[in-house]
């Protein structure tokens, strides 16, 4: 937790320099609206999938845990979907929420984090529940330094094409999908 912060905290400058203070304030605009989002659509579910997870594994209930993790992964999934999708469709009726027009565009290259969020924190409180806490610390690190190393990348093949501050959600986005993914196989492999 403590490197996952600190990457997290050098990435903060990097991104600060990369992207200058007039991007980097676009971004962080439309990155809110998304903090928003995450809150919405995972509110509790981890602690809830935790605590009926361990409250099931004293029992020995294996197949109540898979059926806790099943129904928040649904549950979560249908709603960050919905979520998204009305975003797409009333995108320009959203617009009174930014001053600036580029802020919609940079909370849609962070839509897909969202769907993928939903997924994570599902998977995270099931593994909360059966005190794989290493898991979860690998993969919140694992992520922040995919995410770092994405934005690398990008920002060398595509800132001609995309401004920094698209390609900035884009490594979210695409981080926050290997973090689904590598929770998934963790919580598998437990």
């Amino acid at each position: 937790s403590v490197l996952t912060r600190f990457f997290g905290f050098l990435f903060r400058i990097y991104l600060s320099r990369e992207l200058g203070a007039e991007l980097l304030g676009v971004y962080q605009v439309a990155f809110s609206v998304f903090m928003v989002l995450l809150v919405i659509i995972s509110s509790g579910i981890p602690l809830a999938v935790s605590k009926l997870t361990a409250s099931l594994r004293v029992n020995k209930d294996l197949k109540g845990e898979n059926s806790v993790a099943t129904s928040a992964l649904i549950i979560s999934l249908i709603a960050s979907i919905i979520l998204c999708l009305v975003i797409l469709i009333f995108q320009n009726s959203l617009s009174f929420l930014f001053t600036d027009s580029r802020c919609i565009e940079i909370l849609i290259t962070l839509l897909p984090a969202v769907i993928a969020s939903a997924v994570y924190s599902s998977f995270r409180g099931s593994l909360w529940g059966t005190q794989n806490y290493f898991s979860v610390s690998f993969t919140e690190l694992a992520e922040q330094v995919f995410r770092i190393i994405i934005f690398v990348i990008m920002t060398f093949f595509l800132y001609e094409t995309l401004d920094g501050a698209e390609i900035a959600g884009w490594s979210m986005s695409i981080a926050c999908i290997f973090s689904a993914i590598l929770v998934v196989i963790f919580y598998f492999c437990k």
